[in-house]
């Protein structure tokens, strides 16, 4: 009985054992395990670290890049537009031709100078016509006034040249009636009186081309005072119209 519970207790042991060896076994292969899975998550980790550096450079190196393809341009558009504003419509519009934003901006900038061009063209080519326009009313006015001159003083010479005439005639028959008999004094009398009529229209005559010729006087002096005036406006016109054109 007791030789087959040693046997037993033996076999117990070696089972024992082998279960021991088994579970040392599994506990190192565990252990194993987690060192190269630690590994592993360490290399993936820096990879991971490395990928991310390397995707940052590039972004930053591709933003760079956009950003000196940006900013020059814009730089040089502004430059171009304070010219423009400053009244300088020679300066040259860069990146016209340029197929992106800033071509199309440029473009619109180019647009911008020639309106402001045309401007300057049309304000220049108005002051001029309003300056002829000017001249010619000038001219129009001194040529009225020349004839209206003449016509007046023609008139009145007139008036003077037949009541002289009408005053020598007049005498003539004075004369030829105090020839004749004291019979016709009425007739003197009558003629006398047509006389005094006559050197009242003479005088009337005088002094209606002494007051002809004061107005005239008056209107040279307030056409020329008008002319001067429109001169200025005409100045004054065309100095607004060229700060409009600088504004725009």
């Amino acid at each position: 009985m007791r030789e087959v519970d040693d046997r037993i207790d033996r076999q117990v042991d070696i089972v024992v054992r082998a279960y021991d060896q088994f579970s040392q076994s599994l506990s190192d292969e565990s252990r194993l395990a987690d060192e190269m899975f630690d590994k592993r998550g360490v290399l993936i980790l820096w990879g991971s670290i490395l990928a991310a550096a390397v995707a940052t450079v590039a972004a930053l190196g591709a933003a760079w890049a956009i950003a000196s393809g940006i900013t020059g341009p814009v730089k040089a558009m502004t430059d171009a537009m304070t010219h423009l504003a400053g009244g300088d419509k020679s300066v040259t519009i860069p990146a016209t031709e340029n197929k992106d934003e800033i071509g199309a901006m440029a473009r619109a900038v180019q647009v911008f100078k020639n309106n402001a061009i045309e401007l300057d063209r049309m304000t220049s080519a108005d002051a001029e016509e309003q300056k002829k326009r000017a001249e010619m009313e000038k001219k129009k006015a001194m040529n009225d006034l020349a004839n209206a001159l003449e016509a007046s003083v023609k008139g009145v010479v007139e008036r003077v040249s037949r009541g002289a005439e009408a005053i020598v005639e007049t005498a003539g028959q004075m004369g030829k009636k105090l020839d004749t008999s004291t019979s016709r004094t009425l007739d003197v009398a009558e003629a006398s009186i047509r006389t005094a009529q006559n050197v009242d229209t003479v005088a009337a005559a005088a002094e209606e081309l002494s007051a002809s010729i004061n107005e005239i006087s008056r209107q040279v002096a307030q056409s020329a005072e008008i002319t001067s005036s429109a001169a200025d406006d005409a100045g004054r016109t065309n100095t607004e119209m060229k700060s409009l054109a600088e504004s725009a």
